[in-house]
C-alpha cells in the first residue's frame, strides 16, 4: 500500500542518514567551537570539557581546517536531533497507517468501478501478442506473476504499480522508432484516453557505456518526436541511489491518474 510503502521509505532514508551522521562525529575532533567577539574581530575557540574546567584553545586564521572541522561538528550534531525527532515522528506514523488501505487503490480496486473507467480495446491490447526482444533473455531473471520475467527488481516494481492502477502496457515491445527497432522498457497507453508512453527505466547510471548507450537511444525518440516528460518517460539509478516505489507512483499520479 502507497501510504505504508512511502512511511517505510522515509524510514529507511532516515535511518541511513543516521547512520552516516553518526559515522562523521566519531571522525570528528574532540571539544565544541566557540566564537567570541573582542572589538572588530572574531576570534575562534576549542572547548574541551576537562571534569570541573574547560580548556580553551585559541585558534588562530592559520587553523581553518580545525574550524571547518568544529563547525561540520556542531552541523553534524544538530542534524542529528532533527533527524531523531523525525523518526520519532516517523514511527508513529507508522502505528497509524498499520492496515490502512490505500484510498485510490481501494476505489479504483472494484470490479464495478474497474468496468466503467476501462476500455475494453485497451484491455484487449494489453493482452494481445507484440513482437518481443529475444537477445539477451537470460537476463530476465525476475519473475512475475503475468508470467513475465524483468531485467531487474526496479522494472518488476514498475509493473507491479502499473498493474495495481490497471494501466496497460508492453514489456520490451519492438517499435520502429527513427528508422530502428528499439524495445522500450515499457509501451503505456493510458487508461483513458489511449495515449501511447515510452518508459524507459535507466539502471545502471554510474555506467560510463551503459550511459553512452542511453544517450544513443534518447536521441532516437527525440528524432521521432517523443518528447520528455509529455510522452516520454525516463526512471533512473545508481547502486548509490536505487529507484523506490514511491518515485515510481508519483510519476504514475503524474502522468495516468
Amino acid at each position: 500500500m502507497f501510504s505504508q510503502q512511502w512511511i517505510k521509505e522515509e524510514l529507511d532514508q532516515l535511518e541511513q542518514e543516521k547512520e552516516r551522521l553518526n559515522r562523521n562525529l566519531s571522525k570528528a575532533p574532540e571539544g565544541d567551537l566557540v566564537l567570541r567577539k573582542d572589538r572588530k574581530y572574531n576570534k575562534w575557540y576549542q572547548r574541551i570539557h576537562r571534569g570541573k574546567e574547560d580548556q580553551w584553545i585559541y585558534l588562530k586564521r592559520s587553523e581553518q581546517p580545525m574550524i571547518k572541522k568544529l563547525a561540520l561538528k556542531k552541523y553534524y550534531q544538530s542534524r542529528l536531533k532533527d533527524v531523531d525527532f523525525q523518526l520519532a515522528l516517523g514511527r508513529r506514523l507508522e502505528k497509524e497507517f498499520v492496515n490502512q488501505p490505500d484510498a485510490a487503490y481501494q476505489w479504483i480496486s472494484k470490479p464495478e468501478i474497474s468496468q466503467i473507467l476501462g476500455r475494453e480495446d485497451l484491455q484487449q491490447w494489453a493482452k494481445a501478442p507484440y513482437l518481443r526482444k529475444e537477445k539477451y533473455q537470460s537476463g530476465q531473471i525476475h519473475e512475475y506473476s503475468r508470467d513475465v520475467a524483468f531485467r531487474s527488481k526496479s522494472e518488476e516494481m514498475i509493473a507491479l504499480a502499473l498493474d495495481k492502477y490497471q494501466i496497460p502496457y508492453h514489456y520490451e515491445e519492438g517499435i520502429e522508432v527513427a528508422g530502428e527497432i528499439l524495445y522500450p522498457d515499457f509501451v503505456i497507453r493510458h487508461p483513458v484516453t489511449g495515449r501511447v508512453y515510452i518508459w524507459e527505466h535507466l539502471g545502471m547510471m554510474d555506467d560510463d557505456q551503459y550511459r553512452g548507450d542511453v544517450m544513443w537511444k534518447m536521441s532516437k525518440y527525440l528524432q521521432a518526436g517523443y518528447t520528455p516528460m509529455l510522452d516520454l518517460i525516463f526512471t533512473s539509478e545508481t547502486r548509490k541511489e536505487p529507484l523506490t516505489y514511491r518515485k515510481i507512483e508519483e510519476i504514475i499520479r503524474m502522468f495516468f491518474l
